[in-house]
C-alpha cells in the first residue's frame, strides 16, 4: 500500500481550496468594506429581495462557481484542442470572478449604476461563453456555472432597473 499523494491529488485540492473557498471568503471582505452588507441602495426596485436572501444567494453562488473551476481543471481532455479550450475556460473563470470584485466598489462606493450594468453584462457574456465551452469539457462544471450566472444576470437586471 503506497501512501504518497500524486501531484495532480494536491494540485486539485489546491484548486477546490483557492476556488471554493478563499475566492468566496476575498469576495466577502470586499464586499464588506464597499457597503454590500448595508444593502442596495435606492432607487431599489420592489423585487429585489431582502438583503439577507442576496448575501446568501451571493455566497452560495460563488462557492459553486468556484467548484466549477475545479471540475474544469480536474476534467480529463486527450486532445490539444480540449487542453487549449480548457485553458480558455480556466481564463473566462478568472476574468468573470475579478470583473465581480471590480463590480462591488464601483456600484456600492462609487455608486456607478451604469459602469455597475457595464461588469455586469460582461460578466455575464462571460460565464455564457463559459458554460458552452465546458459543455465539452466537463457537464458537470458546466452546471455548475448556471446558479452564478443566473445570479449575474438577475443583479444586472436590477442594476439596469435602477438606471432607467
Amino acid at each position: 500500500m503506497e501512501n504518497t499523494i500524486r501531484s495532480r491529488e494536491t494540485a486539485g485540492f489546491t484548486v477546490l481550496a483557492l476556488a471554493a473557498l478563499i475566492a468566496p471568503a476575498v469576495a466577502f471582505l470586499i464586499s464588506y468594506f464597499v457597503g454590500f452588507y448595508n444593502g442596495i441602495p435606492a432607487p431599489r426596485p420592489a423585487y429585489t429581495p431582502p438583503d439577507i436572501a442576496t448575501y446568501i444567494m451571493d455566497a452560495a453562488a460563488r462557492f459553486i462557481f468556484g467548484i466549477s473551476l475545479y471540475l474544469t481543471v480536474r476534467a480529463a481532455v486527450e486532445t490539444q484542442t480540449d487542453r487549449a479550450i480548457k485553458g480558455i475556460a480556466v481564463g473566462l473563470w478568472i476574468g468573470s470572478y475579478a470583473l465581480s470584485l471590480i463590480w462591488l466598489p464601483v456600484f456600492f462606493t462609487l455608486g456607478s449604476y451604469i459602469g455597475g450594468f457595464i461588469i455586469l453584462a460582461l460578466i455575464g457574456a462571460m460565464t455564457t461563453v463559459q458554460f458552452i465551452i465546458n459543455l465539452k469539457i466537463s457537464f458537470p462544471a458546466a452546471v455548475a456555472v448556471l446558479p452564478y450566472w443566473a445570479f449575474v444576470l438577475f443583479y444586472a437586471w436590477i442594476n439596469l432597473m435602477m438606471i432607467v
